[in-house]
């Protein structure tokens, strides 16, 4: 877009039942810029990835992808239009091996070297089954199978979850270099304050599914009390 926006999302009301998560939320991610969403456990930062991927249907606003509208679609649709989901949990096919579950990231790749690039440990047991891999690694193997088709924007839930502290800078560190590298955006759902300002550099705060504030994450990195103000809200 002319103004340097690639995710726009304006007035976004979502919900489950007859429940509402959203509230009229706004937000703008650039091109290759990575964003921390922060919060309290309910305030709606899972709601709002799943909303963007088209697993929930909005029930008002709208969100657009490099200025078309995206809000409604299915998401294999979203996804070829360049966004990709690693949802909190991992999720990777545990019967399948390492390889196999990273040639599902992208068929159209000849092969898995991709992945074994960004995390060259998965290489060593490409023919293994991925439910025999460590939590860390199947996080890593979820990842790079994201990253597989090269997307423009991804969502990121709670990679942190369960995963060792060494194997969490790995992973904030690889995701920063294909950032960097490829202009690729990332949106992070993390409760883990340092992967967070490791990765971001702007910290989006929300609370009853609407943003009240955001940082640089410069000024929170030099400063990071100011998170507390912010999460107490």
């Amino acid at each position: 877009m002319a103004d340097g926006t690639l995710l726009e999302i304006a007035g976004l009301t979502a919900g489950y039942g007859g429940g509402m998560v959203l509230h009229g939320l706004d937000l703008t991610v650039g091109p290759g810029e990575p964003v921390a969403l922060m919060g309290r456990n309910g305030v709606g930062k899972t709601t709002l990835l799943k909303t963007v991927m088209g697993l929930l249907r909005p029930r008002g606003g709208t969100i657009r992808l490099d200025g078309a509208r995206i809000d409604g679609l299915p998401p294999f649709r979203i996804a070829r239009a360049g966004i990709a989901y690693v949802p909190q949990g991992r999720e990777v096919f545990a019967d399948l091996t390492v390889e196999e579950n990273l040639i599902l990231g992208d068929l159209a790749a000849a092969d898995a070297g991709r992945g074994y690039e960004l995390f060259p440990a998965l290489a060593e047991r490409r023919r293994e089954p991925a439910g025999r891999l460590s939590g860390g690694q199947q996080q890593q193997l979820a990842i790079a199978r994201a990253l597989m088709a090269r997307p423009r924007l991804l969502l990121l839930d709670e990679p942190s979850e369960g995963v060792q502290p060494s194997v969490v800078i790995e992973m904030a560190d690889a995701l920063a270099a294909v950032a960097a590298a490829e202009g690729m955006a990332v949106v992070l759902v993390e409760q883990n304050v340092d992967l967070a300002l490791r990765l971001a550099g702007r910290v989006v705060f929300m609370d009853r599914g609407r943003v009240v504030a955001e940082e640089g994450g410069d000024a929170l990195r030099a400063d990071p009390s100011r998170l507390d103000a912010h999460l107490v809200l």
